[in-house]
């Protein structure tokens, strides 16, 4: 998904996780850093607040093996 469009900020958000949850927290971090240069270099914004604050989860142990943190995709349900 990222491959194909780097700017979507959900695709990060969800490898992010992914990657968290498998115990690959220093990559998890890393791909926040990729995503935000990204943003940057081709859009000139931030990131959301909602990747941020995956972000800052992952950073302080809160997303991880043994956290109990499931949830991959948002709350709320786009229709197909």
């Amino acid at each position: 998904l990222l491959a194909l469009d780097p700017l979507r900020e959900d695709g990060c958000r969800q490898l992010m996780l992914l990657l968290a949850l498998s115990g690959q927290r220093s990559v998890a971090l890393s791909q926040y850093e990729k995503c935000r240069d990204t943003l940057l270099n081709q859009l000139g914004v931030e990131p959301t607040q909602e990747t941020v604050d995956l972000y800052e989860r992952i950073k302080v142990g809160q997303v991880g093996r043994g956290t109990g943190e499931l949830r991959l995709w948002p709350e709320h349900h786009v229709p197909v």
